[in-house]
């Protein structure tokens, strides 16, 4: 059967498809039971954390098995210290780089890594590779260098020749997390597995993260500052997290002119963000990685992204998408603090 390619590019997907053609005459071996295995998802941070989501089920199908991750440098935060992943290679696809290199800085650094990381996955000699990003790029081409004889993966993004165990991507209704269990075979619903570091907080707080690594995303002023003055008429605890000077900057400029917040930007480590969000009563952010780590633990957060795909809607049963011009009414109809 023909992919399903989910790439808009038509060079690209050109590229792609003339590709998989001859690959797909290169014979391929298989392997079961694996001792060894590693995941994959070079993508960014909010798509590592909800790929940690495996961890659990697959430890459970395999409790002797140990397990890699293959990801971005940019989401080493996510999985450092996770009891369930024995070793993490990285890698930097030039076109996921959000750092500020060149362009040709960012290719020669993908193929620096991607040589570093080739060596370290054949000296650990894995026996069964997973890639679970969808989407170009993925890390198939990078994996079939590494002579691991089984690679499973969606043949979505390309390069599903060199898969051992292909999946076409056939479109439904539902979390990103599904589309994980269908590829292993897993029948439970998934959610991410991560770790948070305590720290003294208040018994009752909420949450606001009011940036993202894509500003496209964000909110307007003026909605953050209308949440803020609700949760400061009712003298409720409120914590403002984010990342970086651009959001820092933001997040003063809402306390001085609310009088209200306390701001934890660039205050906290990653684990004390898992674990702050774990605790809160309550999170308000917008499409981005905090709305992930709030599925892990449950917790109430309501998502400035009417639009909000369902693919990546977390499956939180508390998790809602909503306008921002509405978020006063659904603040007092749905979450009674």
């Amino acid at each position: 059967m023909r992919p399903n390619y989910l790439v808009k590019n038509p060079l690209l997907l050109t590229f792609l498809k003339g590709c998989d053609t001859f690959l797909s005459q290169v014979p391929l071996k298989k392997l079961e039971s694996p001792k060894k295995i590693l995941l994959a998802n070079l993508a960014h941070m909010g798509d590592v954390v909800t790929a940690t989501s495996v961890l659990k089920p697959l430890k459970k199908i395999y409790p002797e098995a140990e397990i890699g991750f293959l990801i971005g440098s940019g989401s080493k935060d996510v999985l450092e210290g996770n009891p369930l992943v024995s070793k993490l290679h990285v890698v930097d696809h030039w076109k996921l780089n959000r750092s500020f290199l060149s362009f040709p800085q960012k290719v020669f650094r993908y193929f620096e890594m991607k040589k570093k990381a080739i060596q370290e996955i054949q000296a650990t000699n894995y026996d069964c590779a997973i890639d679970l990003y969808p989407y170009f790029p993925n890390a198939i081409h990078l994996l079939s260098k590494t002579e691991i004889p089984c690679r499973v993966g969606y043949t979505s993004g390309g390069f599903g020749p060199l898969l051992t165990d292909p999946f076409l991507w056939i479109e439904k209704s539902q979390s990103i997390t599904h589309y994980y269990a269908d590829l292993l075979g897993i029948k439970e619903d998934l959610f991410p597995f991560l770790i948070g570091e305590p720290f003294d907080l208040p018994e009752a707080f909420v949450v606001l993260h009011v940036g993202s690594g894509n500003p496209k995303k964000e909110q307007p002023f003026t909605v953050w500052k209308r949440v803020i003055e609700y949760f400061a008429r009712r003298h409720y605890p409120l914590f403002l997290t984010g990342r970086g000077c651009r959001e820092k900057e933001n997040i003063d400029k809402l306390i001085d002119q609310t009088g209200y917040g306390v701001s934890l930007c660039d205050q906290l480590t990653w684990k004390q963000l898992v674990f702050s969000i774990q605790k809160a009563k309550l999170m308000v952010s917008t499409d981005t990685v905090v709305m992930h780590i709030a599925s892990s633990f449950k917790t109430p957060n309501l998502v400035l992204a009417p639009n909000l795909q369902r693919l990546w809607k977390p499956d939180n049963p508390f998790c809602r998408s909503v306008e921002g011009k509405n978020i006063i009414q659904v603040l007092q109809e749905a979450f009674v603090l």
